[in-house]
């Protein structure tokens, strides 16, 4: 491994122990879930101009600031490398489907087992991958400036509300976040857009478990989910969504 690779995992390290660099021979086992942590701001985008396809390269300069532009060509040229790992095919010839609200999928015969989502934020991305089910990420680097109770109001469930009202300041923001990154991370896996509203996801779950089933009946079926949330990058929350209840392990990576 060279040094710029030693410092770039040296750098994402830093946010909790309990990200790894992967092994060699990555294997995912049918009962895990694999979360990959990514800087995004100390990659140049040029790195991946062999890998990105022409129809990323399109839907890149539709963005109009630099920076936006970036974060996309950035995290879709990770994610290209980190499926590539997984499906022992070269990055550059992975071919996505998208449906009909964006959410992407691997294409061709690939599109068997393997799902993934992405979400980036102030300089970091994460990718899940599982097998089998479907599931959604969400990071939001919690910004205080940002935060509003009428926002909370109108996203938040009336069991939600009532007990953000009980909580203080500090709590409620933390709080909001949590529940904001939940809801965004159900609604990424169901790769459904805003058919559901947030105010209609319940996220509310007992505190002595790390992951816990949310039922909802919407378009007469019903969907049984686990939900992770993430203590595992500071400043920031971070929250996974994943179908069924099977997924028990969660394995963190970084990429270099």
């Amino acid at each position: 491994m060279n040094n710029s690779g030693t410092a770039a995992s040296q750098r994402l390290v830093m946010f909790d122990s309990i990200w790894m660099l992967p092994p060699e021979n990555l294997e995912l086992e049918n009962d895990e879930v694999h979360v990959w942590l990514a800087s995004i701001s100390s990659v140049d985008a040029c790195e991946f101009e062999g890998i990105i396809s022409a129809d990323e390269n399109a839907r890149a300069a539709n963005f109009h600031f630099p920076e936006q532009k970036k974060e996309y060509l950035v995290s879709r040229g990770i994610l290209r490398k980190i499926l590539a790992r997984y499906t022992i095919t070269p990055a550059h010839s992975l071919r996505f489907e998208y449906n009909e609200y964006g959410k992407p999928s691997l294409a061709g015969e690939l599109n068997n087992r393997l799902n993934f989502n992405v979400s980036h934020s102030h300089g970091f991305a994460v990718i899940s991958v599982t097998n089998d089910n479907e599931i959604g990420v969400d990071l939001e680097f919690i910004d205080t400036s940002q935060f509003c109770e009428e926002t909370a109001k109108r996203i938040f469930t009336d069991r939600e509300f009532t007990h953000f009202g009980t909580l203080n300041a500090g709590e409620k923001e933390v709080f909001f976040y949590n529940c904001w990154t939940r809801k965004e991370a159900f609604l990424k896996a169901l790769g459904s857009g805003l058919i559901i509203e947030p105010n209609e996801i319940e996220t509310i779950k007992p505190s002595s478990v790390s992951n816990w089933v949310q039922r909802n009946n919407h378009s007469r079926k019903t969907f049984e989910w686990s939900f992770f949330e993430l203590d595992a990058i500071k400043n920031f929350s971070f929250n996974l969504a994943v179908e069924g209840t099977n997924k028990t392990q969660i394995k963190y990576w970084t990429h270099n």
